[in-house]
């Protein structure tokens, strides 16, 4: 009689224990290593974001004024690789902030400078303010008329609204572009911006101890109170050049408001106005988001 030889090998169950404990640490790997791999991506973009700030304001130092075209065109002197404008995050990308860049007179420590919203994995965007301080900010979410809006996004008519419970209705037909709208260290800061060809009037309601800026071509309001009106309009001058014109006009609170044509800051109170003039050798129809740079969508 021969020996039965007995082959050795899994039982149904010990593979199916052996599955469920691969299922297990890869759910636990997957995620962690998704969380490493959109912190770097999101590190890098802040660098690209600090180093386009401390470009910016050594362009301001040597031509009085802040870059007014795109970012890598009018930066190229001043960034080394043409790397430091592509978000990580932005395959196939060569310009990933002209669109998310507002060109102001020289900023303070505290004003929005350029920002990234691709980070929204983990509901994070990339933000450089003056002085080339830069940090992780929160997105904020923002509707138009119910409907979410994205980062640089542009909506007609309607009303606005902000997670901070903030609100700007847009005349009948009037256009306004959403820069970006975060939290950072629990402060919500807005930006929003009124693209070259709108002829329009809107109306801000801001919750107070929020941060927000409303940009048009030709001035810059940035609030310390609740409520005022911004109108915007332009004109072609003797020789063809388009004059832009924004009227601020404060019903509660301050808004300080700051002349881009080189004219300074002033605290406007309530009850007074504050008119900003600018001319750009630009025809109106120019599809820009106010900034100059011709990047509004």
């Amino acid at each position: 009689m021969h020996g039965r030889t007995r082959v050795s090998g899994f039982s149904l169950v010990e593979v199916l224990v052996a599955i469920c404990v691969i299922a297990v640490l890869a759910g636990i790997l997957v995620p962690t290593l998704s969380y490493a791999r959109n912190k770097t991506q999101t590190t890098r973009c802040v660098a690209n974001l600090t180093h386009i700030a401390v470009a910016t304001e050594l362009y301001y130092e040597d031509h009085h004024g802040p870059p007014l075209t795109t970012l890598p065109v009018a930066l190229r002197d001043y960034v080394d690789s043409a790397s430091a404008f592509v978000c990580p995050k932005d395959k196939g990308g060569t310009d990933s902030y002209s669109a998310y860049y507002v060109a102001r007179g020289k900023p303070g420590s505290g004003e929005f400078v350029v920002g990234c919203p691709r980070h929204g994995h983990s509901d994070r965007g990339a933000v450089a303010f003056g002085k080339a301080q830069s940090d992780d900010a929160v997105l904020a979410s923002v509707s138009h008329d119910g409907a979410p809006v994205a980062p640089g996004e542009v909506v007609t008519g309607g009303q606005l609204a902000f997670a901070d419970g903030s609100k700007v209705t847009i005349a009948e037909g009037g256009q306004v572009g959403l820069l970006m709208s975060f939290t950072d260290d629990g402060v919500c800061h807005s930006v929003i911006y009124v693209p070259k060809a709108s002829f329009t009037t809107i109306r801000c309601e801001v919750t107070p101890g929020s941060r927000f800026e409303v940009v048009t071509p030709a001035s810059i309001a940035g609030v310390e109170g609740t409520k005022f009106d911004v109108t915007t309009s332009w004109e072609y001058d003797a020789v063809g050049n388009v004059k832009y014109t924004t009227d601020v006009q404060v019903h509660e609170g301050k808004v300080k408001v700051t002349d881009r044509a080189g004219h300074g800051k002033k605290i406007v109170p309530p009850g007074q106005a504050k008119k900003g003039k600018v001319h750009k050798p630009k025809a109106p129809n120019d599809p820009g988001n106010g900034n100059g740079n011709g990047n509004g969508r």
